[in-house]
Parts: C-alpha cells; sequence; structure tokens
C-alpha cells in the first residue's frame, strides 16, 4: 500500500548558445510512495554492477517519469535501476544515498 510521500526530481541539463553546460534546471513532484530496504537479490545484483543498493521506493506506475532522484524522509537517493512489476501497476525503484556518490566512484 502506496502509504507514504516522497519527491519525485528530474534533472535537466541547460546548454548555452556556445554549447556550453551551464546549469541544471529541477523538476519537483510529490507522489505517494512505499519503501523497504532491498531484498537480498536485489542487493546482490546492484553489488554486481558497482553500486549497493540502499533503497527500493515503490511508486504508481503512472506517477513515474523517468526521474533520476528521490529525497525521502529528508534524504536524496539516486535511481540506479527500476523496473515495472508484471501484475500490478507499479514500478520500484533501486536506489542509492545520493550523499554516497558524491566522492566520484559511480
Amino acid at each position: 500500500m502506496l502509504n507514504d510521500v516522497c519527491t519525485l526530481i528530474s534533472e535537466t541539463s541547460l546548454i548555452s548558445g556556445e554549447g556550453y553546460g551551464t546549469a541544471a534546471q529541477m523538476r519537483h513532484r510529490d507522489v505517494f510512495c512505499e519503501t523497504a530496504k532491498p531484498g537480498r537479490a536485489e542487493f546482490y545484483q546492484a553489488l554486481t554492477a558497482g553500486v549497493a543498493a540502499d533503497l527500493v521506493i515503490t511508486v504508481n506506475a503512472d506517477d513515474y517519469d523517468g526521474e533520476t532522484l528521490v529525497e525521502w524522509s529528508g534524504t536524496l537517493y539516486r535511481v540506479i535501476r527500476f523496473y515495472r512489476r508484471a501484475v500490478e501497476n507499479v514500478i520500484d525503484m533501486t536506489c542509492k544515498q545520493e550523499a554516497d556518490l558524491l566522492d566520484g566512484t559511480v
């Protein structure tokens, strides 16, 4: 049951007239969600890609529009993998805490 709220954040790079990246524009949308720790299979699948998954966030499939960042409970996460469940109309997003990604390891 989607009984929590998270903020989906999309990033769009802005390019100057000379072709240089100048800034990033962010769009924020609050949606209902459910959160869980990654299961064993999900954790190890992310680990084989070189990333340790921190959280799985589930949202309604109609609410997800390819966003790459999610804020939940005051913490920013990067979506490292998402998939639609076969039976339900929801998207599961496997996420990594963004602060850990700032050191350039991923």
